[in-house]
């Protein structure tokens, strides 16, 4: 059985970026949940020569105006559509935040903001998302999926 929530952002970027939760869960396995971020092509952060040689996708992100912090993302089969991997698989540098931190993190926040950059694009832009009914969506669709 897959269960998505969706998050469409705030703000008027085009195309609008989307957080996407899938939880997954089939018959004696344990259960998943992936984190994705549908936000269009992306050019890789400028920061990435010196942290990070594997992943050209390492977003600042942060959580209800807090300090940001950078996490690795890549890109899925999916154009446009990057996993959350910031937790050291595939020799990733990042805040090493676990899956499961990111997604007790979203659930608590109220407020999800990631930095983007479009290719094409010279600036950045902040993609927000109001996070403040999933933990309500989570618990209906995805119940006991978190420890």
């Amino acid at each position: 059985m897959r269960t998505q929530i969706t998050i469409a952002a705030q703000e008027s970027i085009r195309p609008t970026p989307v957080l996407l939760l899938e939880c997954t869960h089939e018959p004696k396995k344990r259960p998943a949940i992936g984190i994705y971020l549908i936000a269009g092509p992306l050019k890789p952060h400028p920061r990435v020569g010196l942290l990070n040689s594997v992943s050209e996708w390492l977003l600042p992100i942060h959580f209800d105006g807090g300090k940001a912090v950078f996490l690795s993302w890549t890109p899925t089969g999916q154009p446009g559509t990057y996993a959350y991997e910031g937790d050291g698989r595939n020799g990733m540098a990042s805040e090493c935040v676990s899956a499961k931190k990111l997604l007790e993190d979203l659930l608590a926040a109220k407020v999800f903001a990631v930095e983007l950059q479009k290719k094409g694009e010279s600036a950045s832009r902040e993609a927000i998302f109001d996070t403040s009914q999933l933990r309500k969506a989570f618990d209906v669709h995805c119940e006991g999926m978190v420890e």
